[in-house]
Parts: C-alpha cells; sequence; structure tokens
C-alpha cells in the first residue's frame, strides 16, 4: 500500500511539474530534480524508520 501511495504522489507531482514546464515556469531539469530528490527523502526516512523497528540483536 506504501509504495502505490508513494508512486501516486511522484506521479502527481511528476505530473504538476509538466503542466509548469508547459507554462514555461520551469525547465525539465527541474522537475526531474524534485522528484529524485523527493525520492530520495523517501528513501532515508523509511531506512531511519525501519532501522527504529527493528528488534535488538
Amino acid at each position: 500500500m506504501a509504495c502505490l501511495v508513494f508512486l501516486a504522489g511522484l506521479l502527481l507531482g511528476l505530473i504538476l511539474g509538466w503542466v509548469q514546464q508547459l507554462r514555461g515556469a520551469h525547465f525539465l531539469t527541474h522537475t526531474l530534480w524534485s522528484a529524485w530528490i523527493a525520492s530520495l527523502l523517501i528513501l532515508i526516512l523509511t531506512r531511519l524508520i525501519l532501522s527504529e523497528r527493528a528488534p535488538a540483536s
């Protein structure tokens, strides 16, 4: 479920970025960098949260 929500959010962001590109307000690289940074932040946060929940060995 979490993956579907992530993909839906990323898709929405890319669509909105594409609309801004069509308006001439953003470059393609801005939209791509935003998606990459958002994905990296979610990956880091997921790793941090899951490492806190892992049982101590």
